[in-house]
């Protein structure tokens, strides 16, 4: 499964992230997107359906991202649904992406939701002990219910959907990176991304023992046969800030990269710099297209180099640089070539 690869032949955008509501039941140490009572009128997301449709690509793609998007679990059913006509009748092949912290995916919601084309992203950072310190609840619960994540799993693997766990590791956090793994790996995971936290800086000793316990992870487990792959060799999507897919938030606004969650209570110039536009401004979804270097230069360019903030930033896209490359250096992961 790649989320990120465009079909072969392909040249433009066929891809389109809308955030469906800014809540969330978690405080993510390392999330910050602000306004959480904000969430996308129906209409919009009507609109934001007919953009993706006016893709030039017979394929077609469109992410529910939050917030936590099932907390409009019903409101994505039926769009979904709708969207999926209106499809068909263009003869387009739409497939759906949801990203989730996955403690409202009940086994019910996962059957009814096979029914769609759909794929998930579970945003599960390890086993409990680096789960609840980086990902707690806003209102906590008693004990945290890590129980609803494993029968979330259990259901995914019983009906064979497409999934990966996205394992996100702050600065000094790595340490733990392989009993996380392989927690993961013993509830029937095979799927993984790894992403560094954003918005903080990542000295180079903390850099390098990050990536160096990736490698120790992929050779130590490819000596056991385990038969797994990680999804950043291929995602293509690094670095993550400066990523061009679009996003459209809440209100309407159309973004690129990953500044919302990533930097944008702290860091406003660097939202403003990823901004493309309105989407009551396009009529087509190849107008949202930005190249990847005017993308890399907008983010990069948001604050002196030589400012707090400016090295943050440029820390972070060192960070999607060093991913990239190691990434595509890994063999042992790579997804098999049958599979497309």
């Amino acid at each position: 499964m790649n989320l990120k690869r465009r079909p072969t032949g392909s040249t433009g955008i066929n891809c389109l992230h809308v955030l469906v509501t800014r809540a969330c039941q978690l405080s993510c140490r390392y999330c910050r997107q602000s306004k959480q009572d904000l969430s996308m009128p129906d209409g919009m997301i009507s609109d934001c359906v007919d953009l993706l449709l006016a893709s030039d690509e017979e394929q077609v793609r469109l992410e529910w991202f939050g917030g936590e998007p099932l907390l409009r679990y019903d409101t994505i059913i039926r769009q979904s649904r709708a969207a999926l006509l209106k499809a068909g009748k263009l003869g387009k092949k739409l497939k759906f992406v949801i990203a989730t912290n996955g403690f409202l995916l009940t086994p019910g919601r996962v059957r009814r939701l096979a029914e769609l084309p759909l794929e998930y992203i579970l945003s599960i950072d390890g086993a409990l002990p680096k789960q609840s310190y980086q990902r707690p609840f806003r209102s906590a619960p008693g004990k945290y219910p890590f129980w609803r994540l494993r029968a979330a799993i259990k259901e995914l693997n019983r009906l064979k959907q497409e999934y990966f766990v996205n394992i996100v590791t702050l600065p000094g956090r790595e340490g733990s990176l392989e009993d996380d793994v392989d927690y993961l790996l013993a509830l029937g995971v095979t799927n993984f991304h790894f992403a560094y936290a954003m918005g903080v800086d990542w000295p180079l000793s903390a850099s390098r023992a990050y990536f160096e316990k990736i490698l120790r992870l992929r050779l130590s487990r490819e000596k056991q046969g385990a038969g797994r792959f990680v999804l950043n060799v291929d995602s293509g999507s690094e670095p993550s800030l400066s990523c061009p897919l679009p996003s459209v938030d809440c209100d309407g606004a159309v973004y690129f990269g990953s500044v919302i969650p990533a930097l944008e209570k702290n860091f406003p110039k660097a939202l403003a710099a990823t901004k493309i536009g309105e989407l009551r401004d396009f009529s087509r979804l190849s107008q949202l297209e930005v190249d990847r270097n005017t993308a890399l230069r907008r983010v990069a360019g948001a604050y002196p180099a030589g400012s707090r903030k400016g090295r943050i930033i440029n820390s972070n896209l060192r960070m999607g640089a060093l991913s990239r490359g190691l990434f595509a250096e890994i063999s042992g992961f790579r997804r098999p070539a049958s599979r497309g």
